[in-house]
């Protein structure tokens, strides 16, 4: 990883938290729940997947990457990450045929897509088409 150092070797791996504001930056929660493990001594903290376009977004609950103010509430958080001695990372995402699914605790979660007319993306081309 070229000149990065990793103070250990825990490093925190990504989770999906399904806490994002509904444009997709991260949110007081993301400050906390990654902050806690800098503060606790992970070398390396992975943000969950952040989509890198709004269509690429599993739920309307992820996080997005892909105007300035998602990368201004990213920084915050990175910030704070390497400020407690941390290698902030994250994980990319571009959802393809998973994207636009409920919650996993709505309806029936994941496998359950949402409806182009409820916001959907219509992306979900294995389901019947009277979702569309």
């Amino acid at each position: 990883m070229r000149d990065v150092t990793v103070a250990n070797r825990v490093w925190m791996s990504p989770m999906a938290q399904y806490s994002a504001a509904p444009d997709g930056e991260p949110t007081d929660w993301h400050l906390v729940h990654y902050g806690a493990r800098a503060v606790g001594g992970a070398g390396l903290i992975m943000i969950e997947a952040t989509a890198v376009g709004p269509s690429h977004r599993c739920t309307a609950a992820d996080l997005g990457l892909w105007n300035e103010e998602q990368a201004a509430a990213h920084r915050r958080l990175t910030s704070f990450i390497s400020e407690q001695g941390a290698v902030p990372a994250i994980q990319l995402q571009a959802a393809g045929r998973k994207g636009s699914h409920k919650l996993p605790w709505d309806g029936l979660g994941q496998n359950d897509p949402v409806r182009v007319g409820d916001g959907g993306l219509g992306h979900d081309r294995a389901v019947d088409s009277s979702l569309r």
